[in-house]
């Protein structure tokens, strides 16, 4: 199977390729799992970038005061007080610690893309276009075309899959 019809891609190109096949193989099939491990990187990602965005507005509110920085951190849940110097620093304090609590919210979804990666390895995401052809071939016991279409391919499944189902209930 080809991923592209003509040109030269590049590696980058034909891997971004293949990540829409497994996006669309996984939402014809109901396949929650690539969405599921896609939304847990984006909120990673998301947490991560607060969490350094936060503790820099922070840290630079130690050395200056500015306002946009403090209603930029009052958005965010974390209350600035400029009343007195002392009420600011110990907001600031206050503030500093509050954001360590992202450093929890960030290990949770990093040990869940982690066991996403480790449960996936053994799965048909990793395994090579060769594999997948010659699994197919030997279930369907005919020779499959290399121009496979991903819509055929689901196809090919379903009738492997009713297959054994037969096969289950006759045993």
């Amino acid at each position: 199977m080809q991923l592209v019809i003509f040109g030269s891609p590049t590696v980058d190109e034909c891997f971004d390729q293949w990540e829409k096949i497994i996006q669309q193989n996984s939402k014809i099939n109901g396949n929650a799992e690539y969405r599921s491990y896609y939304d847990n990187l984006k909120h990673y990602n998301k947490l991560l970038r607060d969490f350094n965005l936060i503790k820099a507005t922070i840290t630079l509110l130690y050395f200056m005061v500015d306002n946009s920085m403090i209603d930029f951190l009052n958005s965010k849940g974390y209350k600035i007080s400029k009343k007195s110097s002392a009420e600011y620093a110990n907001s600031l304090n206050a503030a500093m610690n509050k954001s360590n609590s992202l450093i929890t919210k960030i290990e949770m979804r990093y040990k869940a893309i982690v066991k996403a990666n480790e449960q996936s390895k053994g799965s048909n995401q990793q395994v090579t276009f060769e594999t997948l052809m010659a699994n197919l071939t030997i279930a369907l016991g005919f020779p499959i075309d290399d121009s496979l279409t991903l819509a055929r391919y689901n196809e090919y499944n379903k009738i492997i899959k009713k297959r054994n189902e037969q096969n289950r209930k006759k045993k």
